[in-house]
């Protein structure tokens, strides 16, 4: 069940803080920092060779060549040469405030680099996820920077008691707005939106949103063609709602949701026929698309600038990994939490046994991402952490090899975990790119990302609100050990 005492909150955080480390506590704030010797890649700038980066208060103080630059006296000093020092790195969908949750994703976040995240929607509330904030801000526990959603927003494909205790079921526009306004008023960053809210509703959120000063983001509705609702939504998730709406059959399908959440809103369940119905027909859609429509639909995103975080590591466990036979092989499988092994191993694919159909639809994601890429809708990473096949921290690396082999650069994808992360989320003033001013989330590797962007995982120490954890520290605390 959900926290929201303030005794639970002060047994989440007294958890994770057991994972702290030496000089990572509030007494770590006023420390001063020099990292010396790197290839500074700024993001907003030219790289700076041997370059050192002064840190004070957790902000950049002063940046530029070795020479140029002076240590005081006081500072601890890293050796950064023949290193490369980047921004830390963003996953824009991850789900990791339900309990239990961040004590298991905050480490592996950390330990990979990731030093902020945009959580879409958990079962914590938002009184407790502001507490957990300002832990993490202070130091007393270890984790990421945290955007966050609480309570989702859907229409009334099911009944309220069958939901997660953060989702606001609305079945008008005065309950729409009224949901909004409630987020609003207790603190979250955006707002949320699933897919069985009806357009008119959509519509009503996203005004109320604007009038608010939230963005709303989320799933296209399953009932509505994405070129109508891509201009209500800030960023889209999944690539989902995108075949539905480019294929002939997509109407179908779309009839059929609507028939489906008409009796899902009285309580009553589909049969096994209709739900056989719509994986036929969601496979139909993905192996039919029209390409004159999808066209169309990709240059209606670029123009309204939807931004689409495709989850490609979560889609690659959906379709691909499921078909894997040596899929339990990766190193990081073992150090799961048996439960989670488990369930992970026990997790289908919509294709069933058909592996050919699988590989085909992830193939044709790929695609799709590369197209968007082409015609310039914004494409931002998010691995959908929380699900099967997503590791913490080390998934956004997978993600981001992903989006390389869609079509983007090293460079491209480094740049879309850091600077353009923090211009989506409306924080570039503060994060994104190493300069004078910035918060020190930095990430300190061993290889050059631009020119290969597996060079993430290569990890020598990261900088987490100017606290420095080196490999060592990096590795304890991925352990659960101080």
């Amino acid at each position: 069940m959900p926290i929201h005492s303030a005794r639970a909150l002060a047994a989440l955080t007294g958890s994770l803080a057991a994972l702290s480390l030496g000089g990572c506590g509030p007494e770590a704030v006023d420390a001063e920092l020099a990292i010396v010797g790197a290839t500074l890649i700024p993001m907003d700038g030219p790289a700076v060779p041997d370059a050192t980066v002064l840190v004070r208060d957790g902000r950049i103080v002063a940046l530029g060549p070795r020479a140029a630059v002076r240590p005081t006296e006081r500072a601890e000093l890293i050796d950064a040469a023949g290193g490369y020092l980047v921004p830390g790195l963003w996953d824009l969908h991850v789900h990791v405030l339900n309990p239990g949750a961040p004590e298991l994703a905050f480490p592996g976040l950390v330990a990979n680099g990731v030093t902020g995240v945009r959580d879409m929607n958990g079962a914590l509330s938002l009184d407790s996820i502001a507490r957990l904030k300002r832990a993490l801000d202070e130091g007393t526990v270890v984790g990421p920077r945290l955007v966050v959603a609480g309570r989702l927003v859907d229409g009334p494909a099911r009944s309220p008691g069958a939901r997660g205790p953060n989702t606001a079921v609305v079945t008008s526009v005065d309950e729409a707005r009224a949901a909004v306004d409630r987020l609003a008023d207790d603190g979250a960053d955006f707002i949320k939106v699933y897919h069985a809210l009806p357009l008119d509703l959509l519509r009503a959120v996203a005004e109320e949103a604007g009038a608010r000063g939230l963005t709303v983001v989320g799933h296209f509705p399953l009932v509505a063609r994405a070129d109508s609702a891509a201009p209500l939504l800030r960023s889209a998730e999944h690539l989902q709602g995108i075949f539905e709406s480019t294929s002939p059959q997509g109407d179908s399908l779309r009839a059929l949701y609507q028939h489906l959440i008409a009796l899902l809103s009285e309580g009553s369940p589909p049969t096994p026929e209709m739900a056989a119905e719509v994986g036929r027909l969601r496979r139909a859609v993905a192996s039919g698309v029209d390409p004159v429509r999808l066209e169309a639909l990709i240059d209606r995103l670029a123009e309204v600038g939807t931004v689409q975080v495709p989850t490609l590591a979560s889609n690659r466990g959906l379709y691909l990994i499921p078909f894997d036979a040596g899929r339990t092989d990766d190193p990081r499988f073992g150090g799961l939490a048996e439960s989670v092994r488990s369930s992970w191993q026990r997790a289908g694919s919509p294709y069933g046994g058909d592996s050919a159909g699988a590989r085909a639809h992830f193939a044709a994601l790929l695609d799709l991402v590369r197209a968007m890429k082409g015609a310039g809708v914004p494409v931002l990473p998010g691995t959908d952490l929380g699900v099967p096949w997503v590791y913490p921290g080390s998934g956004l690396h997978d993600e981001l090899g992903l989006l390389v082999e869609a079509g983007f650069t090293p460079e491209e994808a480094l740049r879309a975990a850091t600077i353009e992360a923090a211009r989506f989320l409306g924080l570039r003033d503060s994060l994104g790119a190493i300069a004078t001013g910035q918060v020190a989330d930095l990430l300190l590797l061993e290889a050059d990302p631009r020119e290969d962007i597996a060079a993430v995982r290569q990890i020598r120490g990261v900088a987490l609100r100017g606290r420095w954890l080196d490999r060592r520290a990096l590795d304890s605390l991925a352990a659960g050990s101080d």
